[in-house]
């Protein structure tokens, strides 16, 4: 029998699928959503889809998610790049997956690029060409049309075959030195968790290279506005960048105006004064009376950073996992500020003593045969 693709917009529909996926203990998920403009994304679809290779593809508009949501919370979900998947899920589903497999990070800890994108990672795993042309669709007109239909159920689809071949080749590798499988498996969890539970953004200026530009004012503005501009995207439904550019609130956090006249120039939108300028205002004269410091890298922890750069692309080729997946760069920066004592989990297990030998000076960086090899010193 041939897999099915199947429409799902009315509530009887909905309770015929609930009955079958009910039987599946793993089952693949892709989501199609709007994003633009908006703080928290707009839903369009939901495609799920089974080993057998049936699909069934849920229309948000139509029917219940909070009851989708109910039938897919013990399965093990399948995704590819599954960040905003997660992140939608659990806003429009209250869904918190049980348990996770992510097709790009899987593909991290068996050293490809990470992360990958889902034809890519397709054409080397499974030789499968993935056509992308429907990618800047418009997902909220109905009815869809077949090319849409087609595109949205492939993309699920091809997911299965992935996780099987990924999965398999983990295993294959795995040994009790390297535990690449329950790795694998704690970085999907650690996946799902950053994104239920994300982040506070008031800081995340850190990483955009400018604090040697900031005086302490301009260091404690800029986290006010940060703070502001993400309270009020999240209550006017509107993307950050849309309510206070980055080029703005950097302009605002080095000028530290404290009039509207101030603010008046080619810069900033006229409309943008008459719309926050004078609760601008007040966040940076509030800002400006905090007594809060900042634990900022000094030039050498940033020399460390990069060191440590060129350490990790070296032991990832031992070890064959992707460097970005290894140590990402705020995990990187953490270490040159705070010590190795930050990592954690998987990474603590994997990393923490070749690295603690590094830092130690009982390591070196050699070149052997025209490549940079990690060496011991005795």
């Amino acid at each position: 029998m041939s897999p099915r693709t199947i429409f799902i917009d009315t509530a009887e529909q909905l309770r015929e699928m609930r009955l079958e996926i009910a039987r599946e203990n793993v089952l693949a998920i892709d989501t199609e959503f709007h994003s633009e403009k908006r703080y928290f994304p707009e839903l369009m679809l939901v495609q799920i889809a089974t080993a057998k290779g049936d699909v069934w593809i849920v229309d948000p508009k139509a029917v219940s998610m909070k009851a989708l949501g109910e039938a897919l919370r013990s399965a093990l979900l399948i995704t590819h790049g599954g960040q905003q998947d997660i992140r939608i899920l659990h806003q429009d589903l209250q869904l918190r997956p049980a348990k996770l497999f992510d097709t790009q990070i899987a593909a991290g800890f068996l050293g490809y690029r990470y992360p990958m994108g889902l034809q890519a990672l397709c054409e080397r795993i499974i030789q499968v060409e993935v056509s992308k042309g429907e990618t800047l669709t418009d997902w909220s007109k109905r009815p869809l049309d077949p090319d849409q239909v087609r595109y949205a159920a492939d993309d699920a689809r091809l997911l299965f075959p992935l996780y099987t071949e990924l999965l398999q080749q983990i295993q294959n590798r795995d040994t009790p030195e390297l535990q690449l499988e329950a790795s694998m498996w704690e970085a999907c969890h650690e996946m799902v968790e950053q994104q239920i539970v994300p982040p506070a953004v008031g800081l995340s200026w850190i990483h955009w290279g400018i604090a040697e530009n900031l005086d302490i004012n301009g260091q404690r503005i800029l986290t006010n506005l940060l703070e502001w501009r993400e309270e009020t995207a999240s209550r006017k439904n509107q993307a950050p960048n849309y309510i206070m550019s980055r080029s703005i609130l950097i302009y605002l956090a080095k000028t530290q105006p404290k009039s509207l006249d101030a603010i008046q120039n080619r810069r900033i939108h006229p409309t943008f004064i008459k719309r926050h300028g004078k609760t601008v205002i007040k966040v940076i004269k509030n800002a400006l009376q905090d007594t809060d410091e900042f634990l900022l890298p000094t030039p050498e922890q940033k020399e460390r950073a990069e060191v440590l750069k060129m350490w990790v692309n070296i032991f990832s080729k031992e070890v064959n996992i992707a460097p970005t997946l290894l140590l990402p760069k705020d995990i990187l920066e953490g270490i040159t500020l705070h010590g190795v004592s930050i990592l954690q989990g998987w990474r603590r297990t994997l990393i923490l003593n070749r690295l603690k030998q590094f830092l130690r000076g009982k390591e070196s960086i050699l070149m052997k045969e025209g490549k940079p090899v990690l060496t011991p010193i005795n």
